[in-house]
């Protein structure tokens, strides 16, 4: 008669693994791909599934704060804001997608870090507007990333709206109405500072003038005092921004605002800020860049361009044979909206022979987009009776957007002709990237 598997090493084995077994199985397996969430979270060894090594690894190597925000997330924060009713559902769909890409592990483990700390009781944002303001600077540079532009507006104009709220009753740069001293001096000496610089990059580096108008930022600020002269860059550069954030404000809302009751002209701005004496040429050319789009600001015509050649011939040969990462926007506004044919060839050159990045982005690429559209462009060019030639309104470009596909070697420009229609055709060009 056969010995019973009871007394052998092995029937040992087997009746302990089945013991355990029966254990972990009083939570229930979840069925869900690529793994059972419940036996990830505890970390327990998923009996539904033959190979869960790669999902356990990735939860395995979390951090003990990021597994524990994670575990947060799946208890509370997704049940609080999409009820009981969806959280199930919701629950499956996010924590499945934070196990595969550490993109969304990321956002889950700092909404849930939110979620439980005192930022997250009601009305907590009231108290902390910073933290406000540099989660839409982040935001903006996680758009900035993707080339998303109009979703980089939207957060940007929602960090401008804070600062307008937050200095709506006192009218000056120095005080912010009912916030702690070094709360005060952290918004006024880093966060707005920051805010106010990516909103004039953006202003110069895009056609910005039909995408803020739809947000409508009243100015809450009156102009910068601006002294006889500057005696460090980064006070010409603070007050630069300053005067241009009052300037877009007053354009996109039509109108200027009284302060101790003068009313402060935006151009006669701009000029006062020229006259200080400044040595350092990049604000000279962030200047007559400034003076290009102020002047044809409310212009319908694309052609009304023109009439700044001069300031578009400044800017392209007070570049030098230097190149710096902060002159990219005035350059390409040279290259894409300055229609005389050397000037604009020459600023197209610049970027196409840079090395550098501006963010995400490769000067080189930027070259590449306007060297497509001085091609487009002059393919409708007419002779006049004395025998030069120009681009007509219609076939000059309005606003132009454009992705890069790296993997395919390619970049997709989109554009808009002129005159410029909010619900116009959108053109796309595809421009193959060079070696």
């Amino acid at each position: 008669m056969p010995r019973s598997p009871r007394g052998t090493r092995l029937g040992r084995a087997a009746s302990l693994a089945k013991l355990q077994t029966s254990f972990s199985r009083r939570v229930k397996c979840d069925e869900q791909k690529p793994a059972c969430l419940q036996c990830l979270t505890t970390q327990r060894i998923c009996e539904g599934y033959s190979n869960v090594s790669q999902a356990l690894s990735t939860a395995n190597h979390l951090a003990d704060e990021d597994r524990r925000a994670f575990a947060f997330f799946h208890s509370r924060t997704v049940h609080s804001i999409f009820g009981e009713q969806d959280a199930s559902d919701w629950i499956t769909i996010f924590l499945q997608r934070g196990h595969a890409d550490s993109a969304v592990r990321h956002g889950l483990t700092a909404l849930a870090s939110l979620h439980e700390s005192p930022l997250g009781s009601p009305g907590c944002y009231v108290l902390a507007p910073d933290v406000t303001m540099i989660l839409c600077i982040l935001f903006v540079c996680f758009e900035q990333l993707r080339n998303e532009d109009d979703a980089c507006v939207v957060y940007l104009t929602a960090g401008l709206k804070l600062i307008y709220w937050c200095r709506l009753r006192t009218g000056n740069y120095n005080n912010l109405k009912d916030y702690s001293r070094p709360v005060s001096e952290f918004m006024n000496g880093k966060i707005i500072p920051i805010l106010q610089r990516l909103r004039v990059q953006f202003s110069l580096c895009m056609d910005s003038r039909h995408s803020w108008k739809a947000y409508g930022i009243s100015p809450c600020l009156p102009p910068p005092i601006i002294p006889s002269s500057y005696f460090s860059f980064d006070a010409a550069r603070r007050d630069f921004d300053r005067a241009m954030n009052y300037i877009f404000s007053a354009l996109e809302t039509n109108q200027a605002v009284y302060y101790d009751h003068i009313k402060q002209d935006p151009v006669a701005i701009l000029h006062q800020w020229k006259a200080a004496s400044c040595s350092r040429h990049l604000l000279g050319l962030y200047y007559n860049t400034s003076t290009v789009i102020i002047g044809a600001y409310h212009a319908e015509l694309e052609t009304s361009l023109d009439e700044h050649a001069n300031y578009f011939q400044i800017i392209g040969y007070s570049l030098l044979f230097s190149f710096d990462l902060d002159i990219t926007p005035p350059v390409f506004l040279v290259a894409s909206r300055c229609r005389h044919p050397d000037i604009r060839r020459r600023a197209c050159q610049l970027m196409l022979e840079s090395p550098f990045y501006h963010g995400a982005w490769r000067d080189r690429y930027s070259g590449l987009c306007a060297r497509r559209i001085i091609e487009i462009e002059e393919a409708s060019m007419l002779s006049r009776q004395d025998g030069s030639t120009y681009v007509p309104e219609s076939g000059r470009i309005r606003k132009v957007s454009a992705d890069i596909h790296e993997a395919k070697q390619q970049i997709a420009m989109h554009f808009v002709r002129a005159p410029f229609v909010p619900a116009g055709p959108v053109h796309t060009t595809v421009i193959t990237l060079e070696p």
